[in-house]
């Protein structure tokens, strides 16, 4: 037996803390030495976790290391290489698809050909036993994981429907079968093979178009009955930690989301996905941060390290993957609680965001309750002088406001100029043109003023912490969404950003058109302002002369209906127009279906009291009723039915007073000042 000492400056980040010390303690336990870390007066056997964070070495602290055994100079080498370890901060960048940022610690998404396993002679009439036995036993999950997914993601649960139909498509389980009769396949290779090859089931066709979705079914139901048949328990009945995790695989299904609790769920990172994947739209239903298109590298890095209970950090906003175990050591779950998104099913209702222009108005916002900020409007930087603002400018203006966020959300709506908002430096550059174009239309054919207003919004994205969407006004055409797209990722490729972009539906022809309008669009915003002077003839630019029935059943439908086909594709929802932070208006929309109100500061608490004091399923019941009416008189009657049942029963909506059916909410006027 040897004894060697030496003398070592602590240079790992954090210095001794806990989990530098944790694999000291592995590795001298597996190598059987004795060791004894002296710092200062104290010292510490090294096979004590408590021992060795009493010696509270910092960076930069020498430590005295003693060995003593037959292999003394090799652990020396050992501890010597953990206290002076450096672990660089690696940064995986994908595709931001559900927002939000989430900490936990790494869980690895098992496939389930890892469950494969090789026996002799099978009897095939035991095996297809087995695998009808465990596709009744998968059935039976499906059907009360859908009953709960029901309740808590509402329409986004019906993803799992075709789960369960698959596993009663007689062309599949004949497959299955036939796999198991004619090629000898164990039950749970016949799975594999079937969820994963092309065939009767699953057609071999190139695109992302319902062949892509139907594979992710095939894998979904092949790992979930693979581990039936191998009695692997999902991962998150398995796992032993019960802080924040973040799940990362090559790809995750809709129902492995599901099964993980949505406190302890903090995001998902893989490799394979898409933003109109079904686990995409579970994970936006959930407000669960997630990130696709990450290098298959990441897998083996997570896996190498996630015993170590390794910490990772998604943010979907920026489509990042970031894996930093050192810089997070102590991170709690408190802290993660603040990082992540809020869920769809912690608060009653939509969303509260809330419209800002200002720090201050922000600040106002946040401190009255809003969850972040819905809509800036950029232009107001650009009205008012005589040259237009350049693209510093511009990033230290919207930087000061994305600071005032603190982390939360923030959207930055384009500089909506054209029609009545022309500065006058417009006017000689573009002639009429400023005047005939709005919004998109006016940036997708003027890319001189856009793309130095795209970068400043970029470099917002790239530089704070704050969740930021980049939301595209007066899209009248799909020419005009498809330009501003291709200037905005070719300047955000530039710099690295994957931000958020949001579809603003404003004119009759984005609302009528808004299928072909969906790609592209990580969420929708409707401008009920806008979409209703369109809607009804009325013209911004000749001011307050025309009257606009806010609740007409025609506007109701048409904003009904935009919201159901986005939600069909997993796209959220915001209004973000007056009628928004209006009662009985901001009711009815909730009915309707949206997944957010963006509205004034001073509006938020008020409408979120009217949130709370009413039944969901009783909104929905007299959204629907109102939506399917032909006249705006039955919609004002209805409405006042309601509101009188309500006050019978002591429940009273602030500012929606009695009588309220024959004042401006019937019949508004516009007022052209914004």
């Amino acid at each position: 037996m040897s004894v060697v000492e030496r003398w070592v400056t602590v240079s790992a980040p954090g210095g001794l803390h806990a989990r530098t010390a944790a694999r000291i303690v592995q590795a001298v336990r597996r190598l059987g030495a004795r060791v004894t870390i002296t710092h200062g007066d104290r010292a510490a056997d090294a096979t004590s976790l408590v021992s060795l964070l009493g010696l509270g070495v910092s960076v930069g602290g020498r430590v005295r290391v003693v060995v003593e055994g037959d292999e003394a100079e090799a652990a020396l080498e050992q501890v010597r290489a953990l206290l002076t370890a450096s672990r660089q901060q690696r940064i995986y960048r994908g595709r931001g698809v559900a927002p939000g940022v989430g900490i936990g610690r790494g869980v690895i998404a098992v496939d389930v050909g890892e469950m494969l396993v090789t026996r002799g002679w099978l009897d095939h009439a035991a095996e297809i036993r087995r695998l009808h036995q465990a596709l009744a036993e998968a059935r039976a999950q499906l059907e009360a994981l859908e009953v709960w997914a029901a309740r808590a993601i509402g329409q986004a649960s019906s993803v799992l429907y075709a789960e369960r139909a698959l596993l009663d498509n007689a062309v599949w389980v004949e497959l299955l079968e036939d796999s198991i009769r004619n090629q000898g396949l164990s039950a749970e290779a016949a799975v594999w093979a079937a969820s994963r090859q092309p065939g009767p089931v699953l057609p071999s066709t190139a695109g992302d178009g319902p062949t892509e979705g139907l594979r992710e079914v095939l894998r979904d139901v092949g790992t979930r009955v693979g581990r039936i048949l191998t009695h692997r328990q999902p991962d998150a009945l398995e796992s032993p930690y019960e802080g924040p995790i973040v799940l990362v695989g090559y790809q995750v299904s809709p129902s492995e989301l599901l099964e993980w609790p949505r406190e302890q769920l903090a995001g998902v990172a893989t490799v394979l996905g898409s933003a109109q994947s079904h686990a995409t739209v579970v994970a936006r239903a959930l407000r669960v941060p997630m990130v696709v298109g990450i290098d298959a590298e990441m897998l083996a890095t997570v896996a190498a390290e996630v015993d170590e209970g390794l910490l990772v950090r998604v943010d979907g906003g920026r489509g990042q993957l970031v894996i930093d175990p050192d810089a997070l050591e102590e991170v709690t779950d408190a802290a993660v609680e603040r990082w992540r998104a809020p869920s769809r099913v912690e608060a009653k209702g939509p969303i509260l965001w809330a419209n800002a222009d200002t720090p201050d108005e922000v600040r106002r916002a946040l401190d009255a309750g809003a969850k972040g900020i819905g809509l800036t409007r950029t232009e107001r930087l650009f009205l008012g002088r005589d040259v237009p603002p350049d693209e510093e400018e511009q990033y230290q203006a919207f930087r000061e406001l994305a600071m005032a966020c603190g982390g939360r959300r923030l959207t930055l709506r384009l500089a909506d100029l054209g029609g009545d908002k022309v500065p006058p430096y417009l006017v000689p550059l573009f002639g009429i043109d400023s005047q005939r174009w709005r919004g998109a239309g006016l940036l997708a054919r003027y890319p001189a003023l856009a793309v130095p207003h795209l970068r400043a919004l970029a470099r917002v994205a790239s530089t704070v912490a704050s969740e930021v969407t980049i939301m595209v006004p007066m899209v009248a055409t799909r020419a005009d969404w498809e330009a501003i797209l291709g200037h905005w990722h070719e300047v955000a490729g530039a710099l690295g950003v994957a931000t958020r972009v949001s579809l603003l539906v404003e004119t009759p022809s984005a609302a009528l058109d808004i299928a072909e309008l969906l790609p592209g669009a990580n969420e929708v915003a409707i401008g009920a302002n806008d979409l209703a002077v369109l809607l009804f003839g009325g013209n911004r630019e000749r001011g307050s002369v025309v009257v606009l029935p806010t609740l007409q059943p025609v506007a109701l439908r048409l904003v009904a209906d935009v919201t159901r086909r986005a939600r069909d594709a997993g796209v959220p929802v915001t209004v973000c127009g007056e009628a928004a932070g209006q009662l009985p208006d901001a009711l009815l929309l909730w009915g309707i279906g949206v997944d957010g109100l963006s509205i004034a500061p001073d509006r938020v608490p008020i409408v979120r009291q009217a949130l709370e004091a009413v039944d969901g399923a009783e909104v929905r019941r007299v959204a629907r009723d109102v939506v399917g009416m032909r006249d705006v008189r039955e919609v004002l009657a209805r409405l006042e039915r309601w509101r009188r049942d309500l006050a019978s029963r002591d429940i009273t909506i602030k500012d929606w007073p009695e009588g309220w059916e024959g004042r401006s909410i019937a019949h508004q006027e516009f007022d052209s000042a914004r």
